[in-house]
């Protein structure tokens, strides 16, 4: 899934996370990263960067993104995100 926002982009932090992080999220946007939905949590997504994942809130009513968290990449991360996705869209009940 890709997101795509208006052409101006808003980023909000919900906690302290550094001015690099909040720049390095907007970059990631501006060139409509790929993103994976929340499946419990309506208009929340996992952006994937190089070496970061960030954890975010898009609201659906201003666009504003706010940063919730983020955590290094791993390929065991990408993996299990993926097994997962793959289970959530066949509809079964995942548990991670």
């Amino acid at each position: 899934m890709r997101i795509r926002l208006a052409t101006k982009i808003e980023i909000r932090t919900v906690r302290d996370h550094s001015a690099t992080q909040l720049m390095s999220v907007a970059i990631l946007l501006a060139g409509h990263p790929e993103a994976i939905a929340d499946p419990k949590r309506r208009h929340f997504y996992e952006l994937l960067g190089a070496s970061t994942v960030y954890y975010v809130y898009v609201s659906p009513v201003t666009e504003i993104v706010f940063l919730i968290a983020t955590w290094k990449r791993s390929e065991k991360f990408d993996s299990l995100r993926s097994c997962i996705y793959d289970v959530s869209r066949r509809g079964f009940e995942s548990r991670v």
